[in-house]
Parts: structure tokens; sequence; C-alpha cells
């Protein structure tokens, strides 16, 4: 699991599942589907690697991993079953505190970011995420997240689109991250080929190019949130997932099969 201790980071979770738009802010008990917060059941879906940190006088360099979590939710207070759904880190100075026995209660906030910021997260988890692919698959995903939430947006060659590039200025205080300035395990050299991965998808993002792909809504996705613990944001299907959807480790899972589905025919 990820977030900032002494040397450490446990860095958190952006949750992809199925969570209906309400109308008033909706509170939902989360909890870990298994043990090990990022494996699917399959496997482990993440990276490990190093970022520099936002302190470089006190912490330069902390380990952490790039991947998804998996979770289950339902209603707050109420005895619904569980459903599962896919998780990704949303920020970066956070711990996740979820267990597999006691729920953390999340609020839906959509607020905590720009609909420019929300869009673009919600067209990549939309187009280009497949939940059913390895870790590199899923690290990339997760770096790529990070670019979006935090990074310089403003220009197609901001830094928000370069994997490479210091991306999270939008943090409190105007604070700097790299994912390779000075580092020496990188995400990159633990599985070669991640940063290629993700800058082709940001690539397809950034306006510049003709073959971006098209905006989804910033409504599809809904942000979570806990004072205390990591905060997550979760891509909302547009239509119901089909209980054959429910064998996969997340919800998001189905409409990715719906697609490739109709994309088939």
């Amino acid at each position: 699991m990820y977030g900032f201790t002494a040397g450490r980071a446990i860095i958190a979770a952006l949750a992809i599942g199925i969570v209906p738009a309400a109308a008033s802010a909706a509170t939902y008990d989360v909890l870990q589907q298994r043990s090990s917060i990022s494996n699917d059941g399959t496997g482990n879906k993440s990276v490990s690697g190093q970022i520099n940190a936002p302190d470089p006088v006190s912490q330069s360099v902390v380990n952490t991993s790039a991947g998804s979590f998996h979770l289950k939710k339902r209603a707050a207070g109420t005895s619904d079953a569980y459903e599962d759904f896919i998780a990704f880190c949303i920020e970066v100075t956070q711990s996740i505190t979820t267990s597999t026995g006691s729920a953390v209660s999340y609020t839906e906030n959509n607020t905590l970011f720009s609909n420019t910021r929300r869009g673009l997260i919600s067209t990549l988890l939309g187009t280009a995420f497949n939940p059913l692919a390895g870790a590199q698959h899923h690290a990339a995903t997760q770096l790529a997240v990070w670019k979006l939430a935090y990074g310089d947006i403003s220009t197609p060659t901001g830094d928000a689109f370069d994997v490479t590039a210091k991306s999270f200025e939008n943090l409190p205080g105007s604070t700097f991250l790299s994912f390779t300035d000075g580092l020496t395990n990188t995400f990159e050299s633990n599985s070669t080929g991640v940063f290629a991965l993700a800058q082709g998808w940001l690539d397809k993002l950034d306006g510049a190019g003709t073959d971006d792909w098209t905006l989804l809504s910033a409504n599809r996705v809904t942000f979570l949130e806990n004072a205390s613990s990591q905060n997550l944001v979760t891509y909302t299907a547009p239509v119901p997932v089909p209980a054959a959807g429910l064998l996969l480790a997340g919800a998001l899972g189905g409409l990715g099969l719906a697609r490739r589905r109709r994309a088939a025919r």
C-alpha cells in the first residue's frame, strides 16, 4: 500500500467503479477486497519506483508504487451488498487507511478538481484503461493520472503532457515533484516501457494532435473525499454494467469489455 511515512510513500487510490451520480452528497463505506490492496485476484497490479519528495531538505526521495487498488463500497450505514471497484491514487501526499474489516467513510465532492482536469482524467480512464491488463498498464495509468491531476495543463507543451517532467506544480504551496530527476530506482527501471505507455496516452490528450481522443464528459468521474485518508475518484459508467461484468475485479471492466464487443461487430 502507499502513503508518506518517514522514508516511504504510501500513495493511494483513484477509484474506478460504478458510483451513481447523486443530487446530494452521497456517502459510502469503503473496504479493501483483499489483504493486498493492489491484488485483483490474479496478482499484483503495481510497479515500484521513486519520486522526488515535496521537501527536498528533510526527504528528497521517497519509495512508492504506481498501480491500481481493488476496493469495494456500499451506501454508508446500510446493509447493502458491497460492490467491487478498481482504484488509483489521486493525492500525492496522503495515505490510504482502508482495510478488509473496518469500513472507511467517503463523501462525494466533485469540486476537488477543475472541470478541465476531470474531463482529461475521465477520457484517460474511459478510453485507455483496461482492467484486465498487467501491472505495467495499471502503473502507466497511475502515472498519467498524477500528471493530469497536478500538472500544468495550460498548453500542449506543458509538464502535464510529459511524463518524465516535473509534474505536480498544482500541489499546495506550488510544490514540485519529479519521476526521474536524479533518481536511481525509477518506475522505468523496474518496468521498462512504462513511461512510454503513459506518454502515448498523454500525447492523445494534449489537444495538439489530429489523432487526439475525443474528450469524454467530466461528469463521468466522481470524487470521494475523506479528511484523514486518501481521496478517491471514480469513473461512472454511462449505462448499467451487466451481471457478467461483476466477474471482473472492477466494475469498470464491464464497460471496457462492452466497448470492445461493439468494436468487433
